[in-house]
C-alpha cells in the first residue's frame, strides 16, 4: 500500500498527452459511429493545466489559489479535431501540441464558458432540435447504449433563433 504521504511530481508541458484519447480505441469508434448514426455533434471537454509550462508537486505543501484568467484551462473541442490529431503519425493519443494552432478555433480550442455562451447560445456549435419531440433528443436522453448518463441536464430555448445572427 502506498503512504498518503508519498510525493510525486506532475509536469504539464505542450508534448503532455490526452493518454485516454487513443486511435483505435473502443471510445474512438463509439463517438464515431454515434455521430454517424444520430447525426449529434460530440465535443470532448479537456481538462488541462491552468498554465502550461506547469510543475505541481503531490502533496501540497499548502493552498495557494491562482490569480486571474488561466492562460489555458479547460477546453472544449469537436470531436472531428480530435479525432484527426490522433490519425497523425505522431502516436496513438493527441498531444497538447496539437490543439495549439487550429484553423477555425482559438489555441487549444474554446474555453468553458466561451464554447457555452459565444458559440452554443449564438446556435453556431451544437445541435439544433424543432420539436421536443425529434427523435435526436429521444436518442441522446433515454437510448443511451453506454455506461455514460447525465446527472443533469439543461436545455436553452431560443425564443426567436434570428436574434443571436
Amino acid at each position: 500500500m502506498l503512504s498518503l504521504s508519498f510525493a510525486t511530481e506532475f509536469r504539464f508541458e505542450d508534448d503532455s498527452i490526452y493518454e485516454q484519447i487513443r486511435a483505435g480505441s473502443d471510445q474512438v469508434a463509439a463517438i464515431e459511429r454515434y455521430e454517424s448514426q444520430v447525426s449529434l455533434k460530440v465535443y470532448y471537454q479537456l481538462y488541462n493545466a491552468w498554465s502550461v509550462p506547469l510543475v505541481q508537486r503531490i502533496p501540497l505543501a499548502g493552498y495557494v489559489a491562482p490569480e486571474g484568467q488561466p492562460d489555458l484551462g479547460i477546453r472544449v473541442l469537436p470531436s472531428r479535431l480530435v479525432h484527426a490529431a490522433i490519425r497523425k503519425d505522431r502516436g496513438p493519443s493527441p498531444r497538447l501540441s496539437d490543439f495549439s494552432d487550429l484553423d477555425q478555433l482559438p489555441p487549444f480550442g474554446w474555453r468553458l464558458e466561451q464554447f457555452i455562451c459565444d458559440e452554443r447560445l449564438a446556435c453556431r456549435e451544437g445541435d439544433e432540435f424543432e420539436s421536443i419531440r425529434d427523435d435526436r433528443i429521444q436518442t441522446l436522453f433515454n437510448r443511451r447504449w453506454g455506461a455514460i448518463a447525465a446527472a443533469i441536464a439543461i436545455t436553452i430555448e431560443a425564443p426567436n433563433r434570428a436574434a443571436f445572427r
